[in-house]
């Protein structure tokens, strides 16, 4: 290892700008465990040529075990005054990647306030790298102003992931655009707590409406792709209510099928409806297994099209001999939706029995 990093400190001072920048992505690699490597990279900060100077300024992300880590923030940050707008840029990547919380955290948070855009969406991703909760306000600041990136602020402030982010997405769920509903959707999910489950059912209550009503629409033919809204909403719903439980046990699914609402059946239902036949996913409680079946049988009656769409894909994934006149008889549905979920059950079902 002596040899090789000598040998990159001889390129890195190498006459052709082409192998100083080779010798930066190499000499990135070492920085961690190799201080010469980290200080050969400090000294090129300086490098005539600006290509060889943003690749030394990427390849300092690589020191963050280094135990020059914190002389390597140190410069950046007297750095970041002197340099262009390009190079500044890159420099606060590194520093959001790099810097301890309490070391960057305030000089990031006066860059939100910067005019130049793209300094603010990298002071934005940098402060969601830190998780800094005092950025919080002043991202949620942002989304009311409608400044900015929303959909990096949204997300950034998922990273972030405190409570407190919550409050400030919320107002999301009902905006015109869907890209940016569904990225309050899922940062919601992410953040901390079960605060904005009620909000989250409703609006998947509304969106069950909309798309219960096209069930005879070829729409219904990839329901996730068409409704980006629903695996967001299903996914939001379920983190909230079951947390990290994985793998997620039978008694808790005939919970949440038997409870009379809609997102926690249709939540339940997911569960079982994935590609695999759901006794891999789902596990017994030690020492008792639980007929879900009953359930499923259930919620294939059920008003919601969309109940019934995932109740029989539940049951398309079972090798139960009680599914087969059930899928038969939704494949004769008025729906479109209907008939073509029960028609992929069948092959689901026919797969797992072998049949």
């Amino acid at each position: 290892p002596e040899k090789f990093d000598a040998a990159l400190l001889t390129l890195s001072r190498d006459r052709s700008s082409d192998v100083r920048l080779e010798s930066a992505v190499a000499l990135g690699s070492r920085c961690g465990v190799s201080p010469k490597a980290g200080h050969a990279l400090l000294g090129r900060l300086d490098d005539a040529n600006v290509l060889v100077r943003l690749q030394v300024e990427h390849a300092l992300r690589e020191c963050t075990a280094s135990p020059l880590r914190a002389e390597v923030v140190t410069r950046l940050q007297a750095e970041l005054p002197q340099r262009s707008q390009l190079e500044q840029l890159m420099l606060v990547n590194t520093l959001g990647a790099i810097g301890h919380q309490e070391e960057v955290e305030s000089q990031l948070l006066n860059l939100l306030a910067s005019e130049d855009s793209a300094m603010v969406r990298v002071a934005t991703d940098a402060l969601a790298q830190q998780r800094s909760a005092l950025a919080v306000p002043v991202l949620a600041e942002l989304l009311a102003q409608k400044r900015g990136d929303l959909q990096l602020t949204v997300s950034a402030l998922g990273s972030i992931g405190t409570p407190e982010v919550i409050q400030a997405l919320l107002p999301l769920l009902g905006a015109d655009d869907e890209a940016l509903r569904v990225a309050a959707i899922e940062a919601i999910g992410d953040a901390e707590g079960n605060e904005g489950l009620a909000e989250l059912a409703a609006r998947l209550a509304r969106l069950e409406v909309r798309i219960s009503s096209d069930v005879d629409s070829p729409q219904w033919v990839d329901l996730s792709e068409n409704y980006p809204e629903l695996p967001a909403l299903l996914k939001a719903i379920d983190q909230k209510r079951l947390g990290s439980q994985d793998p997620v046990d039978q008694a808790t699914i005939a919970q949440l099928l038997a409870s009379g609402q809609a997102h926690e059946q249709l939540i339940g239902l997911q569960h079982l409806a994935g590609e695999r036949p759901y006794d891999r996913r789902v596990v017994p409680i030690e020492g008792e297994t639980q007929d879900l079946f009953p359930h499923l049988e259930a919620l294939c009656g059920h008003a919601s099209p969309l109940m019934r769409v995932f109740a029989l894909k539940a049951i398309g994934n079972t090798v139960d001999a009680r599914a087969l006149p059930i899928l038969e008889a939704a494949t004769k549905d008025s729906a479109f939706g209907i008939r073509y979920a029960a028609i992929e059950a069948l092959g689901a079902y026919a797969k797992n029995t072998g049949n």
